[in-house]
């Protein structure tokens, strides 16, 4: 029911007269992509905030790039890619609340699936992907208070902070295996021979 609450806040977004403001973990659905282009081309404006290590980093795969891809290079369509806490950071943290961290390559991620359109806010679990069609998804859509709005218009101003324009994709270098579905915009991993 996410998707469809998050499908009916895009397409309303070009009546709206207002930003619609979104962020993803991961984003591969088609049609989710093509709802942002129409809303786009009948005015609708929209900022919209990717995982940094799954768009550009070393987690990115062919089909969320192929759909970022499509979003580029639209007037009103404005993309930027967030990188959550550095490994250093991450094990600082593991080590003020006294746990051990063994991970010498994990990062901290943009892990939020939100959506805001004014002072509706739809916060959810379901990434904009298809594997989340399999899952036990949850989200909610609340109608913010004045208070609640401008809480949120603060979370907005402290992502943005620490964000970066996303205006190219960087060179392909996949760390997982090739995506069926992910067409041929990019290249494609190297296979092993023997």
């Amino acid at each position: 029911e996410s998707n469809l609450v998050r499908r009916a806040m895009i397409r309303y977004t070009s009546i709206s007269g207002m930003t619609n403001v979104s962020t993803y973990f991961t984003f591969d659905k088609q049609d989710i992509a093509d709802d942002y282009l129409t809303s786009a081309a009948q005015g609708g404006k929209f900022v919209i905030y990717f995982d940094y290590d799954y768009t550009n980093g070393t987690k990115a795969y062919a089909a969320m790039r192929n759909e970022v891809h499509r979003l580029m290079g639209n007037d009103n369509i404005r993309l930027f890619t967030v990188q959550g806490d550095t490994n250093e950071q991450l094990a600082q943290r593991y080590a003020d609340a006294g746990r051990q961290f063994k991970n010498r390559d994990a990062i901290g991620h943009l892990h939020a699936k939100t959506m805001r359109l004014g002072s509706y806010n739809l916060d959810t679990s379901a990434n904009g992907t298809t594997s989340t069609e399999g899952n036990h998804e949850r989200g909610s859509l609340v109608h913010l208070s004045e208070r609640g709005l401008q809480n949120a218009l603060s979370l907005d101003s402290r992502l943005a902070l620490h964000a970066r324009p996303l205006v190219e994709l960087s060179a392909y270098q996949p760390s997982r295996p090739n995506v069926p579905a992910a067409g041929t915009l990019y290249e494609q991993p190297a296979q092993r021979t023997s």
